[in-house]
This record gives structure tokens, C-alpha cells and sequence, in this order.
């Protein structure tokens, strides 16, 4: 009965029998994503089917026919649809970023030094600043006297 699968996994070499055992594994997942959106689109589907019977309970004159179901069906599919796009451009955009984060560490580094430097310098500044002020108070009261 597996006598096929075994010729077939037999003939492969080892660095085959790796390449296909990844796209199996990667077969399987994707799978399971493809599993997971139709499930979740059938749930979307379902919960648009009702929405306008909701909307007729809450007092909306809404006509309930087969195309203001199929619309809402339609409407909802669309939304879902709009959602995934968005959260794949916005996991894209995450890693884009770190990425650039990575890219340009070094040079964010050197400029958070070089800010560090700026910032000892303005501190060294004020106090010489606030010594000359002391200084200068202290001339003027011997002079006064």
C-alpha cells in the first residue's frame, strides 16, 4: 500500500528529501491560514446575512430580500477582505522597520553620542555662565563699598 511513497522517498537524495519535507511544511501551514479565512468568512457571511433582519428589529425600513442579503454578504466579504489587506501592509511596515532600525543603528548611535556631547557641553556652558554671573555680583559689591 505505501510502497509508492517508499520508492518515491527513496529515490530522492537527502538534499531533496529536505526541499520537500520544507514545502510540506510550508504547504501545511499555508493551508491551515487558507482554512482559517474561509471559516472566518463564513462566520462574516453569516453575521451580514443577518445584519438587515437587525437592522428591520430596530426599526430601520430596510427591504428584506435576497439582494439586500446578498448585498450585505457582499459589503461584508469586501470588509474582510480590505481588513486583511491592511493587516498585512501594517506586519510589513513592522518589519520594515526593524529592519531600519537595524540598518541604521550604527548612525543613530552616532548621532545619540554626538547629542550627548552637545548636551555636556551646553551643561559645562550654563555652569561657566552662572560662575562669571557669581563672579561679577561679587565685583560689584566691592565696588559699591
Amino acid at each position: 500500500m505505501f510502497e509508492f511513497v517508499f520508492d518515491f522517498v527513496s529515490q530522492l537524495g537527502t538534499m531533496n528529501l529536505l526541499l520537500v519535507l520544507a514545502v510540506f511544511v510550508v504547504f501545511i501551514f499555508l493551508m491551515k491560514k487558507v482554512m482559517k479565512t474561509l471559516l472566518n468568512m463564513i462566520w462574516i457571511s453569516i453575521a451580514s446575512a443577518a445584519f438587515p433582519f437587525v437592522l428591520g428589529f430596530m426599526g430601520y425600513s430596510v427591504p428584506l430580500n435576497i439582494d439586500t442579503i446578498i448585498f450585505f454578504i457582499i459589503m461584508g466579504i469586501g470588509l474582510y477582505f480590505i481588513y486583511i489587506f491592511a493587516r498585512i501592509v501594517y506586519t510589513a511596515l513592522g518589519i520594515i522597520e526593524k529592519g531600519a532600525k537595524i540598518v541604521a543603528f550604527p548612525v543613530t548611535q552616532h548621532s545619540k553620542s554626538r547629542k550627548e556631547k552637545t548636551q555636556k557641553k551646553m551643561e559645562e556652558f550654563i555652569k561657566e555662565r552662572e560662575q562669571q554671573q557669581k563672579e561679577m555680583e561679587k565685583l560689584e559689591k566691592e565696588k559699591k563699598k
